[in-house]
């Protein structure tokens, strides 16, 4: 009898986390009988069937079932339903996979708008894990560090609980720099920017445009000590409501001062940006557990650089190509110097490739025997 595995989607697409979700299904879909609840997304991978609640779903009582989930919060707003499944189902396995540190991300926001919401959601964070340790049955942790904050580091709380339920299974799965869904982008002979563009010095930035968590003003505040004349800052991807307002004075600004930076919003195909000659990619990310835009950079074999932020310091294990978190002066250095020397260029450009290596590994397969341990 096949296994089923359910997952809850919950986040829009163009997101990391649904690229997460779509990846994990991917991998199980041929060997499991896979199901989305999904009360946003309909239908973006072939073969899949689409529940909007889990009371639509029904199953033989000695059936194998996973479900799985990529948020905290997604957890406790169904958690009546998944105790009541646990009781049907006596072989149903709740698997939690971590998309992102979300005590430090409220911490974060609170600091930069402190607002009654957040500072509830921080107060409340422990108990969602106790909750959480009652139920989970696995998690799959996307960095060894991440594993280790999400339990011990500042948590003291939470390594007390562990020391009650402790028979959760604990696995490590980082994002991989091959995932499927990027390969029609990378064999893909369309090319977005026209030849007068191409001669620009491009600077490429590709995710969520999350002004302070994803460092977008760190990426601005650079290249207003770039001569516009000769870079092109390209930011790809979808802007946060309460970001609306501050991006649309940005591109006032942007206009009044000649600046060449471009919001270019969601796209479905973003990575060909990434395709031309005389580009490079930015992450200036304050917050990130395993960033995929980075890591499906990484296959185009273009120049990178990061932030120094312990996610992106896990990817790249060199302070050359890394720059301070808000530390705009670097930025801009850093990338005129790989404009400037060619052997800068080149130098980045291999090390790319060898973290490329690293990290070019068959994801599928590695999820795959996680999920039927």
């Amino acid at each position: 009898m096949k296994q089923t595995s359910i997952f809850y989607v919950n986040s829009s697409q163009g997101t990391g986390q649904f690229a997460r979700l779509e990846s994990a299904s991917n991998a199980l879909k041929k060997e499991h009988n896979v199901i989305w609840v999904s009360p946003k997304v309909k239908n973006p991978i072939e073969g899949i069937e689409y529940k909007n609640t889990f009371k639509e779903i029904k199953f033989n009582k000695d059936a194998k079932v996973n479900i799985i989930f990529s948020s905290e919060s997604d957890i406790i707003k169904n958690y009546i339903t998944l105790i009541l499944f646990k009781i049907n189902y006596k072989n149903s396995k709740i698997i939690f996979m971590q998309r992102i540190d979300s005590l430090k991300n409220y911490l974060f926001n609170f600091k930069k708008n402190p607002s009654f919401e957040i500072f509830i959601r921080i107060v409340i964070f422990p108990f969602f894990i106790f909750l959480g340790l009652l139920l989970i049955d696995k998690y799959i942790f996307q960095t060894p560090f991440a594993l280790r904050d999400y339990f011990l580091k500042k948590r003291i709380r939470t390594l007390f609980m562990c020391l009650f339920f402790n028979k959760q299974r604990m696995y490590t799965l980082t994002n991989n720099s091959g995932t499927q869904w990027n390969l029609k982008f990378k064999n893909n002979n369309e090319s977005f920017m026209n030849a007068s563009e191409s001669l620009k010095r491009t600077i490429v930035y590709i995710g969520n445009i999350q002004f302070y968590g994803k460092g977008i003003d760190t990426i601005i505040k650079a290249s207003k000590k770039l001569d516009a004349s000769k870079y092109s800052f390209k930011l790809i991807g979808s802007i946060p409501h309460q970001f609306k307002e501050k991006i649309e004075d940005i591109k006032v600004y942007v206009s009044r001062n000649d600046l060449d930076i471009e919001f270019c919003g969601h796209r479905e195909n973003p990575h060909l940006y990434l395709k031309n000659k005389n580009t490079i990619f930015v992450s200036a990310s304050r917050l990130d557990l395993s960033p995929n835009s980075v890591l499906e950079a990484l296959s185009f074999k273009i120049p990178i650089l990061l932030s120094d932020i312990s996610a992106h310091q896990f990817i790249f294990r060199s302070d050359e190509f890394l720059f301070g978190k808000d530390n705009f002066d670097e930025l801009s250095i850093k990338i005129g110097a790989l404009f400037e020397n060619e052997d800068h260029w080149e130098r980045n450009l291999n090390f790319v490739e060898q973290v490329y290596e690293k990290f070019n590994f068959d994801w599928d397969s590695e999820f795959f025997k996680i999920i039927n341990v």
